[in-house]
């Protein structure tokens, strides 16, 4: 490239940043130069958000939210603050207040769900009830929700439990203590893959051997035609999801491990492929409300309105097997993993737990951005009770910070101390509380998630104390430093999941 064409190059280059950052500007002062950051590469920007640290002016950081938490709120003095970048343009708000959280998720008018962001993720066989918005997210819905009735709560407990009891006699036995060096990976996880498979319809076989029933003893198992299993497949595809979008398709197969994240998508296809063919081809009739029966048989229905076409169908498949082991901050394996975490970090409040099982004979059975449709305005608070109103210009992109709210000292006293008992006050600040999201757009397996938790918690409580691991090489370490070891966290795909919790159950 010659002296003048890298000079203009560099001029275009230049200007383009400058006019971005003269609109930028221009906008900051319309929202009455409400306080927030500014930089290079925003909230949006898979690159920034997954890869790069944080830089002032450049990038956020990976975990940026879980990191800070209530704290950038706390520095610019309001539940709301703004951030402009240049990549993606635009201005958008991070909220941590309540009611501007609750105004937010009750539009469906004024604010819309920004599917352009999901669609490089979430579209890679189809549409899908989480990319979608509007019309087609209502067809989704209705033809989905009958699998996250309460009776299929009875299906989800059922399933669970016998799940549960099958670890104890095929694997831990007769033990009186079972030391597990990552517990997602060696128990919590295992668990919800074989839940999801009861009560999402697929076969058993996927989990383990072809044509054998699930047994903690299995190892993984690739059937003929396949080169990797169902599992790992799975697993692979839901820790790389945005990895995957992140990079152009043209590099991945020069980079080995992107060819393996390529490999795990193809394998995942084809089995959910013949999912999809053995239920359609089957000649059982019985009246079934899994999630696999419901999206097969709206393929077939051809009603206008309510028929899925076969990439939706496969669409929709995906997702769900994303939730079951990928989800966001109400992802059964992960929180399960947290749960027994922090348990075992305060036995006071697990002996509580254990204590309200043993006196309970008769136990039941049972982070989503959005963008300005118009011109309009929320209204925040801080810690000095003071409240303003702030502009928010059409196509401002507004995202909950769950971290913020869940950390923000307006709602919650001592938020950094695990406190259980904090939901017991009748009068707990329900509307600050969003792990599931909130509005119309929130979890729809919110109940599927409570029912696998709650039957998880209650078996292995009722027959194992859970303590830390020992181990020598942390003799000397602090309690405060065996929290931080223990809940150190890494983003994998869309969520935030333990590095690894080393955990000792001791029969009782």
């Amino acid at each position: 490239m010659s002296s003048s064409s890298s000079k203009l190059l560099l001029g275009l280059t230049a200007s383009l940043v400058a006019y971005r950052l003269l609109a930028k500007w221009r906008t900051w002062r319309s929202i009455g130069k409400h306080p927030g950051n500014f930089l290079t590469f925003g909230f949006g920007n898979l690159f920034a958000v997954f890869a790069l640290p944080p830089i002032r002016w450049i990038s956020p950081g990976t975990n940026f939210f879980w990191n800070e938490k209530h704290a950038p709120f706390k520095k610019y003095g309001w539940d709301i603050f703004s951030s402009f970048s240049i990549w993606p343009g635009g201005l958008q708000y991070i909220i941590a207040d309540a009611a501007a959280i609750q105004e937010v998720a009750a539009s469906r008018t004024r604010f819309r769900k920004p599917v352009e962001l999901y669609e490089p993720v979430l579209n890679i066989f189809g549409a899908n009830i989480l990319s979608s918005e509007g019309e087609e997210w209502k067809r989704f819905k209705k033809i989905v929700s009958p699998a996250f009735s309460e009776r299929n709560s009875r299906l989800v407990w059922d399933g669970t439990t016998q799940v549960v009891a099958q670890l104890f006699s095929d694997e831990w036995g007769n033990k009186d203590r079972v030391t597990l060096d990552d517990v997602a990976k060696d128990l919590t996880f295992p668990i919800a893959l074989a839940v999801i498979s009861a009560a999402g319809g697929l076969p058993q076989y996927f989990f383990c051997g072809f044509g054998q029933p699930i047994s903690w003893k299995d190892e993984d198992h690739c059937p003929p035609g396949h080169r990797v299993s169902f599992k790992q497949a799975l697993q692979i595809a839901a820790q790389n999801l945005v990895v995957r979008a992140a990079f152009p398709k043209v590099i991945h197969k020069s980079v080995p491990s992107l060819r393996k994240i390529d490999l795990a998508y193809e394998e995942l296809e084809s089995y959910m492929r013949g999912l999809i063919r053995e239920r359609l081809d089957s000649t059982d009739k019985v009246d079934r409300n899994d999630l696999l029966s419901l999206l097969v048989e709206h393929s077939n229905e051809g009603t206008q309105g309510k028929s899925l076409t076969d990439e939706e169908v496969m669409g929709n498949v995906f997702v769900f097997l994303m939730a079951g082991h990928e989800g966001s901050e109400e992802t059964a394996a992960l929180t399960l993993s947290f749960a027994f975490a922090l348990l075992a970090l305060y036995p006071e409040e697990q002996e509580a737990v254990y204590q309200e099982i043993k006196s309970d004979t008769n136990l039941p059975a049972s982070e989503v951005p959005k963008v300005a449709n118009e011109d309009t305005t929320l209204t925040t608070g801080n810690l000095a009770g003071e409240s303003k109103t702030i502009p928010v210009p059409k196509g401002t992109r507004v995202s909950f910070s769950l971290p913020g709210i869940h950390y923000n000292p307006r709602y919650w006293t001592d938020p950094h101390e695990f406190k259980p008992g904090r939901f017991l006050d009748p009068n707990w600040p329900r509307d600050a509380f969003i792990p599931f999201s909130a509005g119309h757009r929130a979890c729809i397996g919110r109940r599927f998630f409570e029912v696998e938790a709650i039957a998880v918690m209650v078996m292995v409580l009722s027959r194992y104390k859970i303590i830390v691991k020992e181990d020598p090489r942390f003799a000397a370490e602090t309690w405060e430093e065996k929290r931080a070891r223990v809940l150190a966290c890494k983003a994998t795909g869309v969520t935030l999941s333990p590095k690894r919790v080393p955990l000792t159950f001791i029969k009782r």
